[in-house]
């Protein structure tokens, strides 16, 4: 066999060989380059491939479990078009979701879930600390340039609840809806009926130009507690109720020079 066929054996060895590692890459492989990606989060019990793996913990910064995980990537990703579906399971965090990169700006999510237990977060606010379940559902979000183009979304805070220093104040079931079009993101907030210890409506909208929201709430019958907290929001009417409205952004000058 002349040297020139040799050579060609050998290089198609060799591309063989690389295809064949890249198609059945050992996701414990590549985990420090995961991890890198995931600001402090950390994995372990890694198995599958790159393409197709698993998790058994992926563990927060400061040591807790958030539960296991599970990923299928597309290999088209290495040519930066490929899409992910992701899915997440613990006892206080469980997401779900699939990502289609659509260029170097742009993603499309959809039949996303999130479940959060508000207890997993240690972060208080200046109104208290956030208690209760955050539940998120997006059927579908067009994100460019981190910001959403088109989106559907929905969700609930159960039993919700703040954490102050006088005690726990319970806020009940609260729902929102939200929806982008060219941009333009609209929604809104209520309470989830009757029964509840707030009653609330609410509205925003925001865009790259401004934003602007208004929210109305007062208890349902005597909540001293629930009362004394609404005034740390904002001035509360002599019926109790608590009336918020403000916009900012070059919406807010547009409209202060017409």
């Amino acid at each position: 066999m002349k040297a020139w066929r040799v050579g060609l054996v050998v290089l198609g060895v060799v591309l063989l060989a690389v295809v064949s590692l890249f198609w059945f890459l050992p996701a414990r492989w590549v985990v420090p380059s995961l991890q890198a990606r995931l600001h402090g989060l950390r994995l372990d019990g890694v198995s599958g491939s790159l393409w197709d793996g698993h998790a058994d913990r992926l563990i927060a910064t400061d040591g807790r479990l958030l539960g296991r995980m599970d990923w299928q990537l597309s290999r088209l990703s290495l040519f930066g078009k490929g899409a992910l579906s992701l899915q997440l399971e613990g006892p206080q965090l469980a997401f779900r979701g699939q990502m289609q990169r659509l260029g170097d700006d742009s993603v499309h999510w959809q039949d996303v879930h999130l479940h959060l237990d508000l207890g997993l977060t240690t972060h208080a606010t200046p109104w208290g600390r956030p208690q209760g379940t955050l539940e998120v559902d997006i059927p579908e979000a067009l994100v460019q340039n981190q910001w959403p183009m088109r989106l559907a979304a929905s969700g609930q805070w159960r039993d919700a609840s703040v954490q102050t220093a006088q005690g726990k104040v319970s806020l009940g079931t609260l729902s929102w809806h939200a929806q982008s079009n060219h941009g333009v993101l609209i929604g809104s907030l209520a309470d989830a009926g009757p029964e509840g210890p707030l009653k609330v409506s609410g509205s925003f909208e925001l865009s790259t130009l401004g934003w602007h929201y208004r929210l109305e709430a007062v208890p349902r019958g005597r909540q001293p507690a629930l009362q004394r907290w609404l005034t740390i929001l904002g001035p509360v009417a002599f019926d109790g109720t608590l009336r918020l409205e403000q916009r900012g952004g070059v919406a807010k000058l547009l409209k202060g020079s017409s």
